[in-house]
């Protein structure tokens, strides 16, 4: 019996041997760190813990019923504590093609904000954020999709980690925009989960005058990299007709 014990020490040492070494040599799977990076059109739970830095590059292509816009956001988030990060965003290009109009480019707005979260609540697998996003009005003002004044852009965030829905992390986020020119608010509802070393996410987007359904799919690597794709259908008549958002994604 002694000698049976102690091969089955070794066996089981050898598989844990074999499981690092190949974990070691495969990309990093989203459930390894925080579950998600980015969404493609809603806030994530998580926040970048302290002192960590996230990069995030975001072209995006609109195709409205009235012609058709692109613009790329750069975006960082920085970890004050592990709860707490600061972020920051500039579209440093925008190009408006309406179509019985000239075509116009140059840059758009700049926002900073706050996010705070708490994870597991009273150890519960519920996470909740809370976070304010102010948009300055740096933009050109021949882009027509620029908006003019200070917006104030309040959410709040509800999520549940994979355990407590058969892998899936579902979220609920509210928000809202409050300017001089107008006050609307949003309803955003969907889920993401991790399938192999990819995370699928699906996105229903419900706005005062625009609808989307937004299904996505990122990849993670073990160097801090992350890209993604994702494609919101409009819905209803004042929607764009589509659009592609592409996510590039460093974390370090």
């Amino acid at each position: 019996m002694g000698v049976f014990r102690i091969e089955k020490k070794k066996q089981r040492f050898i598989v844990i041997l074999l499981v690092t070494e190949l974990t070691m040599a495969t990309p990093v799977a989203a459930s390894d760190t925080e579950n998600i990076n980015e969404l493609f059109q809603s806030n994530v739970v998580y926040t970048q813990e302290a002192d960590e830095l996230q990069l995030t590059m975001r072209p995006v292509y609109l195709n409205n019923p009235n012609g058709d816009y692109w613009l790329l956001q750069v975006e960082a988030e920085y970890g004050i504590t592990n709860a707490l990060q600061v972020e920051f965003e500039f579209v440093t290009y925008k190009r408006d093609d309406p179509d019985m109009e000239p075509a116009a480019d140059g840059t758009g707005n700049f926002s900073i904000g706050l996010q705070y979260s708490w994870l597991n609540l009273g150890n519960k697998p519920l996470h909740l954020a809370i976070g304010l996003e102010v948009e300055f009005d740096t933009g050109d003002d021949d882009l027509e999709s620029n908006e003019e004044g200070i917006a104030w852009e309040p959410f709040l965030v509800v999520a549940s980690s994979p355990e407590f829905l058969m892998g899936i992390e579902a979220f609920v986020e509210i928000g809202g925009e409050i300017s001089s020119e107008e006050s609307e608010t949003y309803f955003n509802i969907g889920g993401y989960r991790e399938l192999g070393y990819q995370l699928l996410s699906l996105e229903y987007i419900y706005e005062e005058q625009e609808r989307y359904l937004t299904p996505g799919i990122s990849k993670r690597w073990q160097n801090g990299w992350e890209a993604g794709i994702g494609i919101p259908v409009g819905l209803n008549d004042d929607s764009d007709n589509y659009r592609v958002i592409l996510l590039l994604i460093y974390e370090g």
